[in-house]
Order: structure tokens, then C-alpha cells, then sequence
């Protein structure tokens, strides 16, 4: 690299614009705000079908990115085992797809997929590239919170191999100080460790006109609307928000909306009728 150019900075992550995903949209903003001052560019997945504008490119620029994707198999996400299977396809994708991006000065692997530390780690000890870890959530620990796993050997093995990459890298960014807490317990130094919690562009959101077409469409207009819009997946707690709603179904007018898609909607939906709620609408 020339003493003029910026610094190269590859970021690994499954989910990018145009997707809605959490992952994906505060990606996208990070990687544009950072445009200035690095070269920025993005291994991502296939663009989910529901939010991709004109298809999708193997590599596009957009506002300053370099968008580099992998093609993979995409299965939904409802059932464990095919997304389990969209998720290895990824990986394995990227292992391939990594060697025909310009060479980066920093690899920044995310947990969408959490086997994606490992795509990093390799190019990283074949390389010699500096490597810094940027996790949203702490694996195999939520799943098995979640009882979705056992921890078991395999699980415990996993882990163990995990946290060897987080102690490679040069940086490791989490949400909160309970993370950072949980990283330092397991022998990452906590001069490498550093808390970034997530954001929102509050200039995005401001009132509207009263003539709102949503609330005309849906028959919301004169209500109280309790809102829960975004991934309706595992570690949420969405069932308290049903609950919420059972608790208020007699004010006629307040009215509980999801907006979202995600591996316990369909949980919900069926919660919400076996309690016979009229006031709660996907």
C-alpha cells in the first residue's frame, strides 16, 4: 500500500444493504461513515429476495463501498436445520470468495453467521493481516441460553476454538459491558477489548401527517399503537409482548403491532389465537 492510499479495511459479515436486518442496516452505516478515511469493503451474502432492488451482483459500489458477494444456499430461517445448512453454505462460500478481494490492511468478521471468526482467522494466520473481531452476539453461550443446544463436549469445543481467534485479534468490539466482562473472564485481554453498543440515526425518525396511510390502511387511525418492529426471532422475549396484549385487551383502544419476520413468528401468530386476541395484527 502507497503512503497516499487509505487503509484497505474488509469487513465479513452475512447481512448488508439492501437487507433489513439489524446486522445488515448498522453495517451499512458504519461502512459509509467510514468512506473518508479507509478503502471499505464488504464480503456479504446474497441479498435476501424480499429486499433486493434489481437482483444482486457478485461486486457492486455503493455510496463509497466496495460490495464483494458470495453465492450461497439460502433456506429460511424458520427451521434450525436449514438455516443451519444456509449458514455453512455461506462459509464455506466465503472461504472461497476471500482470496479474489483486494487484499485488506484489517479483516472485521462479524457473527452473522458466529463461523464466520474462523474465515477471518484463516486469511489472518495465512497472511499475516491485522484481524479484529466485532461480535453482536457471544456464541455458542445465547444458543445455549436459549436451550436450543446442549453444552456438551462438541459445544464446549466449539467455544474453546472460538475464543482462540478472539485472542488473535488485535481488537474485540462488543455491545455492552456484561460482554466485555464475559470476553475478559475467558482469558481475552482486556486492553483488546472495547464496549461500541449499537445506534439508531435519530434523525430518521420524526412524526408524520396525521393523514398516515399506514394507520389508514390497517384501521390504526384513533388508536394507541404499542409497536415491536425488526426480528421476530429467538432471544427477543415476544411473548411478553403478547402477553402485554392479553392484559389490555379490554381497551378497545389500544392495539399491539408486529412488524418483522423471523424464526418465532410463526410461534407467535399461533399464540396470539390461542388467546383469541383482537387486538394484535402481523
Amino acid at each position: 500500500m502507497g503512503k497516499t492510499e487509505r487503509p484497505r479495511v474488509l469487513f465479513l459479515n452475512r447481512s448488508y444493504w439492501p437487507d433489513s436486518e439489524a446486522t445488515g442496516q448498522l453495517l451499512t452505516a458504519l461502512c459509509e461513515s467510514l468512506v473518508d478515511k479507509f478503502d471499505v469493503h464488504v464480503l456479504a451474502g446474497q441479498p435476501n429476495s424480499s429486499s433486493a432492488p434489481d437482483g444482486w451482483q457478485s461486486v457492486r459500489e455503493r455510496n463509497g463501498v466496495t460490495i464483494h458477494r458470495a453465492s450461497h444456499t439460502s433456506f429460511s430461517k424458520r427451521y434450525m436445520l436449514l438455516k443451519a445448512v444456509s449458514f455453512v453454505s455461506f462459509v464455506m462460500a466465503c472461504r472461497r470468495r476471500i482470496h479474489r478481494v483486494p487484499q485488506p490492511d484489517v479483516i472485521v468478521f462479524e457473527t452473522d453467521p458466529f463461523l464466520m471468526p474462523f474465515v477471518a482467522d484463516r486469511l489472518h494466520r495465512s497472511t499475516g493481516y491485522s484481524m479484529v473481531g466485532y461480535l453482536q452476539d457471544i456464541y455458542p453461550d445465547v444458543a445455549v441460553a436459549l436451550g436450543k443446544v446442549h453444552n456438551g463436549w462438541l459445544i464446549r469445543k466449539l467455544r474453546s476454538a472460538l475464543f482462540d481467534v478472539y485472542k488473535r485479534c488485535q481488537r474485540m468490539i462488543v455491545l455492552s459491558s456484561d460482554m466485555q466482562q464475559l470476553l475478559v473472564a475467558d482469558g481475552i485481554s482486556s486492553e483488546t477489548t472495547c464496549v461500541i453498543p449499537n445506534w439508531a440515526d435519530s434523525d430518521s425518525f420524526r412524526p408524520v401527517d396525521r393523514d398516515n396511510v399506514f394507520l389508514q390502511r390497517h384501521s390504526l387511525e384513533g388508536k394507541f399503537v404499542v409497536m415491536y418492529s425488526g426480528n421476530l426471532g429467538l432471544t427477543q422475549r415476544l411473548e411478553d409482548f403478547v402477553e402485554a396484549a392479553a392484559l389490555l385487551q379490554g381497551e378497545s383502544d389500544v392495539h399491539f403491532v408486529f412488524i418483522g419476520q423471523g424464526a418465532r413468528r410463526a410461534d407467535l401468530e399461533r399464540q396470539v389465537k390461542d388467546l383469541g386476541l383482537a387486538n394484535v395484527f402481523f
